[in-house]
């Protein structure tokens, strides 16, 4: 019973300070590292990695091939016999696994370069972030994507993008 009241007299207290608070904003921290036109351009030079764009290609090509046996399938699959069915799902089964080991391939180079950037530039985004904090007179920051309602003029992204891109 005791550990009821102290918790809802610390949240009382919190909700108290809360709604005293008068100037809060929302901030969304992965929005503004993305945003910025540095991580644009490492994000580019990633795309532009040939090794990067041969598996990109690698990709659309082994969905085109899966376009095209599937359309020969429905065109001429009622009159294949069963040894070519059995072809058509050996030779479907080895370019799903090819499409997947590149989709692989793909996506962990993404989730390293976005793992770079995000460290990359943590500490560039906090003093920015403190800066315009200690500026404008927030009292209260809050994630916005924890936040269920905002307007538009309580983030503060956008002010910290812009800050962060005149840095570079």
């Amino acid at each position: 019973m005791n550990k009821f009241k102290l918790l809802a007299a610390l949240a009382l207290l919190f909700c108290a300070n809360f709604a005293l608070a008068e100037k809060i904003a929302v901030f969304n921290f992965e929005q503004a590292v993305f945003s910025t036109a540095h991580a644009q351009k490492v994000i580019q030079e990633l795309q532009n990695n040939s090794d990067y764009a041969q598996w990109a290609a690698q990709e659309e090509s082994i969905i085109s091939e899966l376009q095209t046996l599937n359309k020969q399938k429905e065109k001429e699959g009622p009159t294949w016999s069963a040894e070519q069915v059995g072809e058509y799902r050996k030779k479907v089964n080895l370019l799903q696994q090819d499409l997947q080991f590149n989709r692989n391939k793909l996506q962990n180079a993404q989730e390293e370069l976005r793992r770079r950037i995000l460290t990359e530039m943590q500490q560039q985004v906090e003093t920015v972030l403190n800066q315009i904090i200690e500026a404008e007179g927030y009292e209260i920051v809050l994630n916005s994507q924890t936040v269920i309602f905002r307007t538009p003029k309580a983030d503060i992204t956008p002010k910290v993008v812009q800050a962060l891109d005149k840095l570079k």
